[in-house]
């Protein structure tokens, strides 16, 4: 992902997977260095957006076992 896609692929990128109903689509923020997770799609937005920081992990809906380390994004 490019460093000026971010805004993109959350706002136009966003309402299309969220339309399609994609539940659970994640975004890296290189300069911020932020994972940025959206689930729970509904008519076109996603109505959970958190963001996670290097020290925490998140796991995807479909292997929800399976914790990813935010920081192994950035290495």
């Amino acid at each position: 992902m490019s460093y000026s896609t971010v805004a993109f692929d959350l706002r136009t990128k966003g309402a299309l997977y969220a339309r399609d109903g994609i539940a659970d689509y994640w975004v890296l923020d290189i300069p911020r260095r932020k994972l940025i997770v959206l689930r729970e799609p509904l008519e076109g937005a996603y109505r959970s957006v958190v963001e996670y920081s290097e020290g925490e992990s998140v796991a995807p809906l479909a292997a929800p076992d399976s914790a990813f380390p935010v920081t192994l994004a950035f290495e």
